[in-house]
């Protein structure tokens, strides 16, 4: 597991003298450098597998911009619109949080932070996506805010079964449907109030 990050580091180290090449006659730019450094990286990283092929022809999109190369609205014309990069990134964010489970630990969070009444986990939920939607995507937000809404009523589904030989099993369950209406239609509101804070 370790020698893939070292054999990343190694690739990018080798083709750091790259980044002495001149630029054209009469020039100084080292913007030649630069991407020829990009372009051997990508190369390192695609002949030796170390990323997903898919992972790798991205690079571009955040390398060129980082070094000064191109900006980020040039580079992204050559794969979609630069507002679909912006989307498309939000969805990265959303898939990475559930692919490591933090989406667990934000709903724990929000429980101990809110309370576990309705009204309660209703107003934390808003609250954050409305937040976050300041500084992201209003859609990448709420793509990423819906696998915690669904932790948290999974965890209320396992509290209901809990409660089957107490009786309460149905109206748990009752209460668990109303929740994840007024959840889902929350967040969905609450990342487009949130939009309206700032310019994105």
């Amino acid at each position: 597991a370790m020698r893939r990050p070292l054999a990343m580091a190694a690739v990018c180290a080798l083709a750091l003298p790259l980044l002495a090449l001149p630029g054209p006659a009469g020039t100084q730019s080292a913007a030649v450098g630069r991407t020829a450094w990009s372009i051997a990286v990508m190369g390192g990283f695609w002949a030796f597998e170390l990323l997903p092929i898919a992972v790798t022809a991205l690079l571009p999109l955040f390398l060129f911009p980082l070094l000064g190369i191109m900006p980020a609205q040039a580079v992204s014309q050559s794969y979609f619109q630069d507002k679909n990069v912006l989307f498309f990134g939000g969805l990265v964010v959303a898939a990475a949080l559930e692919c490591v489970r933090a989406h667990e630990r934000i709903a724990l969070t929000t429980l101990l932070l809110f309370g576990t009444r309705p009204r309660q986990l209703l107003l934390g939920f808003m609250a954050a996506t409305a937040f976050l939607s300041m500084w992201m995507n209003n859609t990448a937000t709420t793509a990423m805010m819906m696998p915690i809404a669904e932790a948290v009523l999974s965890s209320l589904e396992e509290t209901a079964g809990a409660c089957e030989g107490s009786g309460r099993a149905s109206g748990r369950r009752a209460l668990r449907e109303s929740l994840g209406k007024a959840l889902m239609l929350g967040v969905a509101w609450s990342a487009n109030i949130g939009g309206m804070g700032t310019l994105t």
